[in-house]
């Protein structure tokens, strides 16, 4: 994992495995989760995210390795007994109870006391904002809404780790960012600690405070979101969490000749690299007078593709040698001036680019 342990992490998992017959859905997870975070685990169907969570869960046993909560070993404990719930996507709501039924329906399990489930109820239904719906059938409630119960049910059983099996994703897209405030001020309402699976980039970033991005069963990089993004360690993660231009090149004796016709100062080993340039991190041109500024590469082009998309625009360059470059982030005003064919330069800070693994 690429990322520092926290100092008080709640979770701990180590060498954590799952393997089906002779395939390795999960594998060699080392992970600490901090106490009060909220964590997505972002990445492509069948990368071991949900196998992940529910292990974590206890509704899977692993094959190897450990998991540790709030320093007591659970790794085979059944999920009753661990402090963690859970909220999948499908709401497993019972149709022929009321919302106060459903919510409280763990605790009736659990044998609390009366007064104490109607207190929790109560709290929980606050919570997630649906006081006065107590005695509402869920099937007379809208999606968002049963979404909500379903929350509020994990949440009265008062779990250190709430985990949630991309819980949005049946919800159309104005619902979904409804939902995902909503979760928002639930954690910051609730306290503890969320982990988040999904497979939306968008989502991750909006509502985790962490992000960790798996692939083919592996974490490929974790860290805060920005960093992530910002200076990711492969290829791989770089591409999964937003669009990125790669540049091939090779360095002798700290220069740097990129295929695309730059040259500059980069120090490192000698030989090929891959570096990523972020499509926003590049600037447009509609002259290419003058030379470049300090710290920017500037490169010539034809446009062979523009996207309008309202405020901003996007467009794709054609350099020397036939190699592409998305630009993004093109202002408004600079949409009129260009046109497919046009000949336009491209600049941007040799920062900008990060050193990836191919």
């Amino acid at each position: 994992m690429h990322a520092t342990a926290p100092q008080d992490p709640i979770l701990l998992l180590a060498g954590l495995g799952r393997r089906y017959g002779q395939s390795d859905v999960v594998k060699d997870i080392e992970l600490a989760i901090p106490r009060g975070s909220f964590t997505s685990i972002l990445g492509p169907s069948g990368c071991g995210k949900s196998t992940l969570l529910r292990m974590i869960g206890g509704l899977t046993l692993p094959t190897s390795g450990r998991i540790e909560i709030d320093g007591e070993d659970v790794t085979y404990l059944p999920p009753q007994k661990r402090p963690t719930n859970t909220v999948f996507q499908s709401h497993g709501l019972f149709a022929h109870m009321s919302v106060r039924e459903n919510v409280a329906f763990g605790l009736s399990l659990a044998r609390r006391p009366r007064e104490e489930i109607a207190e929790r109820v109560v709290d929980a239904l606050k919570l997630v904002r649906l006081s006065g719906f107590e005695d509402r059938p869920v099937d007379r409630l809208s999606g968002g809404q049963q979404q909500r119960v379903a929350l509020a049910r994990a949440l009265v059983m008062r779990p250190k780790i709430l985990l949630l099996d991309e819980p949005l994703s049946a919800l159309d897209l104005k619902l979904r960012q409804a939902m995902q405030e909503e979760l928002r001020a639930i954690h910051q309402d609730a306290g503890g600690t969320f982990i988040f699976v999904t497979h939306d980039q968008a989502e991750a970033f909006a509502l985790g405070d962490r992000l960790i991005v798996m692939n083919k069963g592996r974490i490929e990089q974790a860290g805060p979101p920005g960093e992530v993004y910002a200076r990711p360690r492969s290829r791989f993660a770089a591409e999964f969490v937003g669009d990125a231009n790669f540049l091939a090149g090779e360095r002798k004796n700290g220069r740097v000749a990129l295929a695309i016709g730059v040259e500059f100062d980069l120090a490192g080993p000698d030989g090929p690299l891959h570096l990523m340039l972020r499509p926003e991190a590049a600037r447009l041109h509609t002259t290419d007078k003058g030379g470049p500024e300090d710290g920017r590469l500037r490169v010539a082009g034809n446009i062979v593709e523009i996207v309008d998309l309202g405020p901003f625009a996007q467009c794709v360059l054609e350099l020397e040698g036939g190699h592409r470059i998305e630009i993004a982030g093109i202002p408004r005003t600079m949409v009129d001036e260009i046109a497919v064919g046009g000949r336009v330069t491209a600049s941007w800070p040799e920062a900008a680019m990060v050193d990836v693994a191919p």
